[in-house]
């Protein structure tokens, strides 16, 4: 009984290493898209002011 669970546990290892890298990938992928929603929340605040302030002081 051992053999078939050493056997076993070697192929799974291949597949726990692909499973890790597409967690992996999807746990980068949501800190990602909640950086890139907090980010856009706060962009378009800033964004507007700095081009209107030039002008306001070159005149």
């Amino acid at each position: 009984m051992y053999a078939p669970v050493e056997r076993g546990n070697a192929g799974s290892e291949e597949k726990r290493g692909i499973a890790d890298w597409i967690r992996y990938g999807l746990t980068a992928l949501l800190i990602a898209v909640i950086a890139l929603i907090l980010w856009s929340q706060l962009s378009p605040r800033g964004a507007p002011a700095p081009p209107e302030q030039p002008p306001i002081e070159e005149r």
